[in-house]
């Protein structure tokens, strides 16, 4: 009889884990005949100078912030930096606050990684806002958002259901290199439409290049 209702019980746990929210999952654009920018790892110098040449051509592009990766996002050059980009129109979003692999890390740890850029508690919570390490993107811009991209673009079900209120945006291309003559290399014309691309603003090269080539 105990055995049964272990049993029952065991079986209704993991009914209940299986049925757990997670957060979607995107890895490629929803709407025809596009392709969205990302840009990882800032803030960084040459932040502005990307949404820069995006601006002169019309476009926007989204950019993954870290809290503590090249720069600390609480320094007055990145925060500088973080409002002209995204007072000139484009998406500000979480990237992590340690840019650290979060299939590594326990639930704890997990959430506070997400936490630190931008909390589901601020509206609700004045001591977390008064927490130095809670909610970066709101303290900075006055915002939260559900898009997350997860460093290396690496998760699993556990990171999901910590994260179940979020929206997770990964890539369908990488950063490609551009020939010399600045022609679009035949895998980023090939890759549209509805293609996901991601950069990195710390390999401003091959960023600006990329860009210039595209807009070309």
């Amino acid at each position: 009889m105990l055995k049964s209702i272990y049993t029952l019980v065991l079986a209704s746990s993991l009914s209940v884990a299986q049925n757990m929210p997670k957060a979607a999952v995107y890895s490629g654009c929803t709407a025809p005949k596009t392709v969205a920018l990302t840009f990882d790892d800032g803030p960084w110098i040459y932040q502005n100078v990307i949404s820069d040449m995006l601006d002169s051509k019309g476009a926007k592009g989204t950019f993954f912030m870290n809290g503590n990766n090249y720069e600390c996002i609480y320094g007055h050059p990145p925060v500088e930096r973080l409002l002209k980009t995204f007072n000139s129109g484009h998406q500000i979003c979480s990237h992590t606050w340690d840019h650290r692999d979060l299939v590594t890390l326990n639930a704890t740890q997990i959430r506070a990684e997400a936490d630190k850029m931008d909390s589901k508690e601020i509206s609700t919570f004045t001591e977390t806002f008064l927490d130095f390490y809670v909610a970066a993107l709101f303290k900075i811009l006055g915002v939260n958002t559900t898009f997350f991209r997860p460093p290396y673009g690496s998760y699993n079900d556990l990171v999901r259901e910590v994260l179940s209120e979020k929206t997770f945006i990964l890539w369908d291309l990488e950063q490609v290199m551009i020939h010399s003559n600045l022609h679009v290399h035949p895998d980023l014309r090939l890759a549209a439409p509805e293609t996901l691309s991601v950069k990195h603003p710390s390999k401003a090269r091959t960023s600006t290049m990329q860009l210039s080539a595209i807009a070309s």
